[in-house]
């Protein structure tokens, strides 16, 4: 692995580390860090709640996938968005 490549794996551990959260994705464990935003449709707004994961985690995420997330169960919406070494997708 280049120098680049480790410290940018330490760099993800250390954010996973501090910042993420227990979730189950398609029935295995996972550290996401989440972001939640509101959406404006027309007249009404909804929060709108992004998981993202390693993409090292070694977890494949695949639309439709059920996802178990702070107690509650979710849908992954939309296929997955792969960026920088990162996984990210919505919930529903």
């Amino acid at each position: 692995m280049s120098n680049w490549s480790q410290s940018m794996a330490e760099m993800d551990a250390a954010l996973f580390g501090a910042f993420g959260e227990s979730a189950t994705i398609a029935g295995q464990s996972a550290k996401v860090v989440p972001n939640t935003s509101q959406d404006q449709f027309g007249m009404m707004a909804a929060n709108v709640t992004r998981l993202s994961i390693s993409g090292s985690s070694g977890v494949k995420v695949r639309k439709g996938d059920k996802v178990t997330y702070k107690g509650r169960s979710h849908m992954v919406a939309d296929v997955p968005e792969y960026h920088d070494g990162l996984i990210s997708f919505d919930l529903k």
